[in-house]
């Protein structure tokens, strides 16, 4: 998929290498795909994203965020929300060198602008990510919020936040009260179990573990990402043959979709259980 892949699918099948320690050609090909594509948007900011990563040290790597920020600033940018994102991932907060245009976008009425903002702001210090992150779990897990918000604020409390066990369990508990047709349902399921406390290993794990699992056979790209994405961090060697299937394409989503995405998402989840079960040998 790095080769033959483009755009956001490739830049996904990039950062799976990379996080899972097989880095080698990822710079060289994202270095030819700046030469091509830095002035697409929003493919640049991705493109961007990858460089910052495989950076061969500091320097090199703020050439990169450096751009990711300008684009951030621009308030006419069409790449903004991207590269609000992106700051986020790479944990660079605005606020201290650019408080005025933070601050105004903080407040933007375009909903995941203003949150991926939140976001950023919340790696300026330690208190502002534990406050930020008190602040995100409440909105995911609050019933009376939009669908769009409270799944955003699923995917950020799963990418920076720790919780107690009591605020897992109130997650795992809304997740599965949530409606099957909910749009935030399998988001939450696929948050709790990924950030199951270690030593935890109740009733309420295993519903919330088979949860995830119900929604294998849906022909879905999302509902197969989500699932990778879970088993990733928490399966077991009997879930392989739901990533296998994935990763084989046996149950294409359809003639004109693509599966390349589900396929590298399946592919990262097989090497990080591999990885998790060959530690503990």
């Amino acid at each position: 998929n790095l080769q033959t892949q483009t755009e956001w699918v490739k830049v996904h099948a990039a950062e799976f290498l990379i996080w899972t320690g097989y880095p080698e050609g990822v710079q060289k090909v994202y270095l030819e795909e700046e030469k091509l594509w830095s002035n697409k948007s929003p493919y640049r900011i991705g493109i961007w994203r990858i460089l910052s990563q495989v950076a061969a040290n500091q320097e090199e790597k703020k050439i990169y965020t450096d751009k990711i920020m300008q684009a951030f600033l621009d308030t006419s940018g069409v790449d903004r929300i991207h590269a609000a994102e992106t700051l986020a991932k790479l944990q660079i907060s605005p606020l201290k060198e650019h408080r005025e245009i933070t601050q105004t976008t903080l407040n933007s009425p375009i909903q995941s602008l203003a949150l991926y903002t939140r976001w950023c702001v919340a790696y300026t210090s330690q208190d502002s990510l534990l406050s930020s992150c008190k602040s995100f779990f409440e909105l995911a897990t609050s019933p009376v919020e939009d669908a769009v918000s409270r799944t955003i604020a699923s995917y950020i409390i799963r990418r920076s936040c720790t919780l107690t066990y009591a605020q897992w369990e109130i997650l795992a508990r809304q997740a599965l009260a949530e409606t099957k047709e909910s749009d935030v349902r399998l988001s939450l399921i696929s948050t709790a179990l990924i950030l199951t406390p270690d030593d935890v290993s109740t009733e309420l794990y295993g519903q919330i573990y088979q949860a995830l699992l119900e929604y294998k056979n849906l022909i879905k790209k999302n509902v197969r990402i989500e699932i990778a994405n879970g088993l990733a961090v928490k399966g077991k060697p009997e879930d392989l043959p739901v990533l296998i299937s994935f990763l084989r394409n046996e149950n294409p989503l359809g003639q004109d979709a693509d599966d390349s995405d589900v396929r590298s998402s399946a592919a990262y989840a097989i090497l990080k259980m591999s990885d998790r079960f060959q530690n503990k040998r």
